[in-house]
């Protein structure tokens, strides 16, 4: 069952669109952009991820599972210690809007 009252095919859809919208915005930041010259500059391969966050909302009646979603990506922060991924980045860009949140809510 279903708690938020979307199916699971129209939450897919919903990622699969704010997926595309996250590829929209860094494909047109341009080459020069500090991202690709900076946060990417040894492999220049880009990674993107999307969140969906679903918080059981603290209200009387458990209030909805209205989706949120956080977007991330891989940087380069240096060969030594290597990168860090978009899945680890977008997870602590969750965290860090709602600190509040729980693993059931991602």
């Amino acid at each position: 069952p279903d708690a938020g009252g979307d199916g699971d095919g129209a939450l897919i859809a919903k990622m699969v669109d704010e997926m595309k919208r996250h590829r929209d915005v860094f494909v047109n930041l341009g080459e020069g952009h500090e991202l690709s010259t900076f946060w990417l500059r040894k492999t220049q391969k880009p990674v993107l991820a999307v969140l969906c966050v679903r918080r059981q909302r603290d209200k009387p009646g458990g209030g909805d599972l209205t989706p949120e979603f956080h977007r991330g990506v891989n940087l380069e922060v240096s060969m030594p210690t290597g990168s860090l991924c978009s899945e680890r980045n977008v997870i602590g860009t969750a965290l860090a809007a709602d600190p509040t949140l729980r693993r059931k809510d991602l």
